[in-house]
């Protein structure tokens, strides 16, 4: 497993992801926590990591996709297709895990955007210091 490659103005697309994604509301499938962090690697490195998932819209079929594909939790698939790195080599577009965020099967990891991360619920969109992040996988 190796980190992906990014392409050259992956900045300016992954803000782009992050400003449309804080703009809009949350949908199931669209804008949730697990496209928020694969709409990221995406725009950054043109890899779709979802591309043979089925589509869900709601709870239910997020875990449904998950399952399809062998997984229990969407922590378990970033865990198979992204390398772990310290905290001290992970930067702005890696991803990151809070200790909580591994009891819930759908808890997506935040996406680093300097000294804190980026994620969102069905309610609020959330910004994780850095300090809370345990663990850490490098796009």
């Amino acid at each position: 497993m190796r980190p992906l490659s990014r392409v050259h103005d992956w900045p300016d697309r992954l803000d782009q992801v992050i400003a449309e994604h804080q703009a809009a509301p949350f949908v199931w499938g669209h804008y949730d926590c697990a496209t928020l962090w694969t709409s990221a690697v995406h725009a950054m490195t043109g890899v779709d990591l979802t591309h043979d998932f089925p589509r869900w819209r709601n709870e239910l079929g997020a875990m449904r996709a998950l399952r399809s594909r062998g997984f229990d939790s969407v922590a378990d698939y970033v865990a198979a297709v992204l390398p772990t790195v310290p905290a001290s080599l992970a930067g702005r577009g890696d991803l990151g895990f809070p200790e909580d965020a591994w009891r819930g099967p759908l808890a997506s990891p935040a996406v680093l955007m300097g000294q804190f991360g980026v994620s969102r619920d069905d309610t609020r969109w959330i910004i994780i210091p850095r300090q809370r992040l345990v663990t850490f996988f490098k796009v």
